[in-house]
């Protein structure tokens, strides 16, 4: 799962942004030209694919409202797959953020949650809000991707996939970006002088 992520892509056409991989992932898959998200607000649209309901039907329409708080007997999509003997590993957002209340705990024989390192904290950027809104800023991160949440989380899957398995395997990736704030490794913003 990839938040906030939209068709601004090179397999979709764009002419400037640079998706090499995500290229590679739909020229040999599938790309759908037609896909559309069912809620515009992240919390409603992940209960509503990973429950199979639709957010009316959740009555989870806004980032408040925890998935424990409605859930009742329903069986998410990795309780599914628990149920019927897979293991399970939740990596990074999911669910809507870290609070058990948001998640669907009895799902996963592992969860794990990544964030920057002190290197990756650090480098040039701004709040876009004057400040009023925490989240609202940008910077392009000292070190490399092993420095941010979803480089940790994309090297945990690969160990993961690749480690051997006594059974059939769920493996859930909650990658954090694009979604604001909108940080990543300087390499990558070097990648879009301003001046072009």
């Amino acid at each position: 799962m990839v938040d906030d992520l939209n068709n601004t892509l090179g397999c979709y056409g764009h002419p400037l942004v640079k998706t090499p991989r995500i290229d590679q992932l739909a020229a040999s898959g599938i790309q759908f030209n037609r896909a559309y998200c069912n809620f515009a607000v992240c919390n409603p649209s992940r209960s509503s694919f990973l429950t199979g309901m639709t957010p009316e039907t959740t009555t989870i329409q806004d980032n408040r409202v925890s998935l424990q708080s409605v859930i009742g007997d329903w069986v998410t999509m990795p309780a599914l797959f628990k149920q019927n003997g897979y293991y399970t590993m939740s990596l990074g957002k999911i669910f809507h953020g870290k609070k058990p209340e948001h998640n669907d705990i009895e799902a996963w024989d592992e969860i794990y949650g990544f964030g920057p390192t002190e290197l990756g904290k650090q480098g040039e950027g701004r709040n876009m809000s004057e400040g009023v809104l925490k989240w609202c800023h940008w910077r392009a991160a000292e070190g490399g991707d092993e420095d941010q949440a979803d480089g940790k989380m994309a090297k945990k899957a690969v160990e993961f996939i690749h480690s051997s398995h006594d059974k059939p395997f769920f493996l859930a990736v909650g990658f954090h970006k694009p979604h604001d704030p909108v940080v990543a490794p300087k390499k990558y913003f070097d990648l879009y002088p301003l001046e072009d």
